[in-house]
């Protein structure tokens, strides 16, 4: 067994036809993973690639669809990739580091199942991650980048909370870049300001505690609402 250091190593899908077990053509596939249950049909990795991962693999651990990290060693058998050896971030996969006394995972290929050009069903083994450089919005929604975000508000950026979710995985404005801005993308909900609109009013009417000045005070400062009630009320109607 040997390893590949910095050296980029191809790791190459491996089709077969579910029912008879014969290889399936590369252009019986598709080129997005998303087509293909999340395995793509060349993946290229080497020692220090930011990778995500693209199946879950153990929920409890962290270990789920989306989870990113580092790619510690590229570990080969026979000229082969066999493992690609990820610390992820967040300390997803501490659970399996501790059971395998190991700094990181150890990532093999899994099997991912879908329907070729060809209408069958096509079985693929390949290893469950994806670069991960860059990522969609939808993929960071929950995540804090505190090395800071460099985002896209392109033209792609159409649905309601789209700009605020990208803009707000930064922890500072000044950690915050913006390659492209269209102003189409600043869409809001309707329906979430109304909800918000309804939440500020029943905090108005709601009374600070009695008898208690410091909590009232404290009260006072945690439920301050900067509408009016009558605005409000306007809103929810």
């Amino acid at each position: 067994m040997k390893h590949a250091g910095h050296q980029k190593e191809e790791c190459k899908a491996v089709d077969t036809y579910a029912r008879s077990g014969l290889p399936s053509l590369p252009e019986n596939s598709y080129k997005l993973a998303e087509d293909t249950g999340g395995l793509r049909l060349l993946l290229t990795v080497a020692k220090g690639a930011r990778v995500m991962l693209r199946q879950n693999l153990d929920v409890s651990d962290g270990l789920v669809n989306g989870a990113r990290g580092w790619v510690e060693e590229v570990e080969l058998r026979e000229d082969e990739v066999a493992k690609i050896w990820v610390r992820f971030d967040r300390d997803a996969g501490q659970k399996w580091c501790h059971a395998h006394q190991t700094s990181c995972v150890a990532i093999e290929r899994r099997s991912g199942r879908f329907d070729g050009k060809d209408g069958s069903r096509v079985q693929r083994q390949q290893f469950p991650l994806v670069l991960a450089w860059s990522t969609t919005v939808h993929k960071s929604q929950a995540a804090t980048h505190h090395e800071g975000v460099h985002a896209r508000l392109d033209k792609e950026v159409k649905q309601p909370g789209q700009a605020y979710v990208a803009l707000s995985r930064s922890p500072s404005m000044r950690l915050l870049t913006l390659e492209c801005f269209n102003q189409n993308s600043l869409v809001h909900n309707e329906e979430a300001e109304w909800a918000l609109a309804k939440l500020k009013l029943q905090q108005l009417k709601q009374a600070p505690p009695a008898g208690d000045k410091h909590l009232g005070e404290v009260w006072r400062k945690l439920f301050h609402v900067a509408e009016s009630r009558e605005v409000l009320e306007q809103r929810v109607r």
